[in-house]
């Protein structure tokens, strides 16, 4: 059976790693690798390095590690 790929959203504790949700970019990395993007009045957004999007997927354990990311 292949592994699960995207966390869901009753998995307990915080996702690791993720996955940008721009299907042309499909980034991965860790929290600490996204990019800051300032929105105003002293608030920042994480956005990905790549392509800015604002939007991601949590992977798996076993996905992460498959990967060898």
């Amino acid at each position: 059976m292949p592994t699960r790929k995207y966390r869901r959203t009753s998995d307990k504790g915080q996702p690791t790693h993720f996955e940008c949700a721009k299907q042309k970019c499909k980034w991965m990395g860790t929290y600490d690798q996204k990019a800051y993007k300032p929105r105003g009045n002293g608030f920042t957004d994480h956005v990905c390095p790549e392509c800015g999007n604002l939007e991601f997927y949590g992977l798996t354990e076993e996905y992460v590690k498959s990967k060898k990311l």
